[in-house]
């Protein structure tokens, strides 16, 4: 396992070096669409080692040493039938987290107090929307604020909260996709339209966030004349 994990470090290595950085160092000459096509594959590649680093190697060699029994820490995410699935199957620790302290709060919250005398435009929201979508609203900002430090301080750059907006526009078409029966009935086209989104859009938001490090400035272009 140790050896299999220090190979997969070496291949995401070689993946990133070699076939992500050069398409980002050149984006500011072939363009952001053509740059994210490229990346598609790569980040693809090394999403999937990420996963198999971080669930089924290192969470799993921290059970080891803690003898902790419940080594479930995925389920089958790969055949998630739309954003809400894989948010339930590709973590799992995270998810029971998030369900227990404040998916699970919000909706008991909303809903004793849906049917509570007031006024006001917050008043009318309590009694129009559903307790599970403000839940599930609550949860989803609650991750993208998250998951925005995450990617500011990983990338040294913050490009107008893209990363919060990409995430919490998640929830309107998960709500689009419980609502049109003839796509909720279409299992197969819901796995293909979730690998869709997650391989075109995952490269298309590293190249928006990287575009300040990589596109160089007109400041520092150095004119070939010397002048």
């Amino acid at each position: 396992k140790t050896a299999g994990t220090a190979g997969i470090f070496i291949v995401f290595y070689i993946v990133v070096a070699h076939l992500m950085i050069p398409h980002l160092e050149r984006m500011h000459e072939v363009g952001l669409l053509l740059t994210t096509v490229h990346l598609m594959g790569p980040m693809a590649t090394c999403w999937l080692l990420f996963f198999f680093i971080t669930f089924d190697s290192i969470a799993n060699g921290f059970a080891e040493l803690t003898c902790f029994a419940d080594r479930r820490f995925y389920d089958d995410w790969w055949n998630a039938r739309g954003l809400d699935d894989f948010s339930r199957k590709w973590n799992r620790p995270v998810h029971m987290f998030l369900a227990r302290h404040i998916y699970m709060p919000v909706r008991e919250l909303w809903k004793g107090r849906r049917d509570a005398a007031g006024r006001g435009l917050f008043r009318r929201m309590q009694k129009s929307m559903p307790p599970s979508v403000a839940a599930m609203a609550a949860t989803f900002f609650f991750s993208s604020i998250l998951h925005e430090v995450t990617i500011v301080v990983a990338c040294h750059r913050w490009n107008h909260g893209l990363f919060f907006f990409s995430q919490m526009m998640q929830i309107p078409l998960i709500l689009f996709t419980e609502r049109a029966a003839w796509f909720r009935e279409q299992q197969a086209l819901r796995n293909w339209s979730f690998w869709l989104a997650m391989v075109f859009f995952q490269p298309f938001l590293l190249c928006m966030y990287t575009y300040g490090a990589f596109v160089p400035k007109t400041s520092d272009v150095i004119d070939p004349s010397g002048m």
